[in-house]
């Protein structure tokens, strides 16, 4: 936000919910994977639109937040770019 901030923009930090599939494969949440992907996409999409975005950056912590940020770029229509963030180490 504040490489942003330093290059004359303003940032807005948008966060959405994440199902892991690793925790709730075989359990009776599964199904809730299923659909979380859209429901990223579409809070990415809200907060993008709601408040006149120009450009999006998103920094992804697994493969859904990913696509359901690829998924947001096409109806925004604006400059955008996704890349996931840096694995974690287990420690």
């Amino acid at each position: 936000m504040s490489l942003v901030a330093a290059r004359g923009g303003q940032g807005l930090l948008v966060g959405a919910p994440a199902v892991s599939d690793a925790l709730t494969q075989g359990t009776p949440n599964a199904g809730y994977s299923l659909i979380s992907r859209d429901l990223v996409a579409d809070c990415f999409e809200l907060g993008h639109a709601a408040h006149h975005g120009d450009a999006m950056i998103v920094v992804s912590g697994c493969d859904k937040t990913g696509r359901g940020a690829d998924a947001a770029r096409a109806p925004t229509r604006s400059a955008s770019s996704s890349t996931p963030a840096p694995a974690r180490r287990a420690a």
